[in-house]
């Protein structure tokens, strides 16, 4: 007898969906639509936004399931899907909302692919000074939330912490780099906390 799907390891789910296996996927969709879910609505504010990013990359899973390589848990795999879709929303949003004359989208569109690439650099030097001058236990606590995604439960396993400690450490982290990352417009900043 087949062990009980909700025992199955996401790893084993994936191989079951790579079959065709409707009942894997739907474990697999049950284990993290809403962890992504509330994430992305921490970002976007807008529950329908949230949801309609959240499906399109649990579509993209079902869509990619035999071309996608995990050594045990998809977490990493899917909250890096859900930066890259965040990223792509916000980048979207911010050309919809940048009018442009027709004649200038040529010039504009080299000049704008130099200048993505010098912002992109910018930020990045940015933020990693900023996280280096973070103490060096709220940075590794910032780095095990945003870098590998772990909830605050398993970075306070992990760090033998409380977790309540790691709440006012991220807490802390986020206020500080937003504060030092405020005169860039608030786009910048979003997709710069997204990258990471």
């Amino acid at each position: 007898m087949l062990p009980e799907i909700k025992n199955l390891s996401d790893k084993h789910l994936l191989k079951q969906c790579e079959k065709g296996d409707d009942i894997a996927f739907n474990e697999l969709f049950r284990r993290y639509f809403n962890k992504l879910y509330q994430y992305t609505l921490s970002f976007t504010k807008d529950s329908l936004v949230a949801e309609e990013l959240v499906m399109d990359v649990m579509l993209n899973l079902w869509l990619r399931k035999g071309n996608i390589t995990v050594e045990d848990s998809l977490n990493p795999y899917l909250f890096r899907a859900m930066k890259n879709t965040l990223i792509n929303y916000w980048r979207k949003k911010i050309i919809q909302t940048t009018s442009l004359h027709i004649s200038e989208e040529v010039d504009v569109a080299d000049s704008r692919s130099a200048d993505h690439t010098i912002l992109t650099s910018e930020l990045d030097n940015l933020y990693s000074q900023h996280l280096e001058a973070l103490s060096p236990q709220r940075k590794k606590v910032f780095e095990l939330s945003r870098h590998e995604n772990l909830t605050y439960p398993e970075i306070a396993s992990r760090l033998n912490l409380s977790v309540r400690t790691v709440e006012h450490h991220m807490s802390a982290s986020l206020v500080f780099l937003r504060k030092k990352l405020k005169p860039l417009s608030d786009s910048a900043i979003i997709i710069i906390i997204l990258l990471y």
